[in-house]
């Protein structure tokens, strides 16, 4: 049987900001469509304050929310209590994404086999940022890489890495 693809999706600054205030601290659709399609009919694993941050379940995807209130509940979502729980609920699923926030993407960098980077070249305010947590590369090879400058002239980097075996 071949291995489960866990990846984790992200988009961050220069300063590994992902996100400010609860909300993406850049508005790049051509990062937005990079995602979807990265993301389209996978399941999407996520915390609670991300998924709060985005408002809805994202269509054409399972989305899973990581929480531990037992009462929250909204249609279309599923439920686990524990980032274990979710990825166990979900191991027949060839691939599985994680998508944040910065708690969940630090629980899942032990299981992660491919990383999704989209490196945003904007400074951002510190105060009430979340940061992705710090990440050894060393172990990783790049399998992809591309620059875009976005309609509105942000310049990014899309780059997805895959674990080395061995």
């Amino acid at each position: 049987m071949s291995q489960q693809i866990v990846s984790l999706v992200v988009a961050m600054n220069n300063k590994r900001i992902i996100g400010v205030d609860n909300t993406l601290p850049w508005h790049i659709p051509e990062d937005l469509n990079h995602f979807r399609q990265l993301t389209l009919g996978k399941p999407v694993i996520m915390g609670s304050k991300t998924y709060a941050s985005i408002g809805k379940p994202l269509p054409k995807r399972t989305n899973v929310v990581i929480t531990r209130n037992s009462n929250f509940a909204d249609a279309g979502i599923v439920y686990c209590s524990s980032l274990e729980d979710a990825l166990n609920q979900f191991r027949f699923v060839p691939e599985v994404c994680i998508i944040g926030g910065g708690q969940i993407f630090a629980l899942s960098l032990n299981y992660v086999n491919v990383l999704h980077f989209t490196i945003v070249d904007v400074e951002v305010s510190t105060t009430n940022a979340v940061f992705f947590p710090p990440i050894d590369l060393t172990a990783w090879q790049i399998v992809n890489e591309s620059d875009i400058t976005s309609k509105s002239g942000i310049k990014c980097k899309f780059i997805s890495y895959a674990k080395q075996m061995g």
